[in-house]
């Protein structure tokens, strides 16, 4: 199947942010890491995937002090 699969991603913290904290990006298709953001508490992304498929997307968070990761599992399906 031909076409992007555009996806939006959006974050969003109940917490306040830690000084100086930023995000990056690996939507696992085997794109480079996006350029790190500052994180604020709502942080939204655009991607387009090139096939259908399933893609383990990661975010991490990190400043002088600490780094956490997490990672989605995306599953991009063709309707026939």
């Amino acid at each position: 199947m031909q076409g992007t699969f555009n996806v939006d991603f959006a974050y969003n913290v109940a917490a306040t942010p830690p000084d100086k904290a930023w995000i990056v990006l690996n939507y696992g298709d085997g794109s480079p890491d996006t350029a790190p953001v500052l994180w604020t508490l709502t942080y939204t992304s655009s991607y387009a995937y090139a096939a259908p498929g399933h893609y383990f997307t990661t975010i991490t968070v990190y400043n002088l002090a600490s780094s956490v990761t997490r990672t989605l599992l995306v599953i991009l399906l063709v309707k026939i």
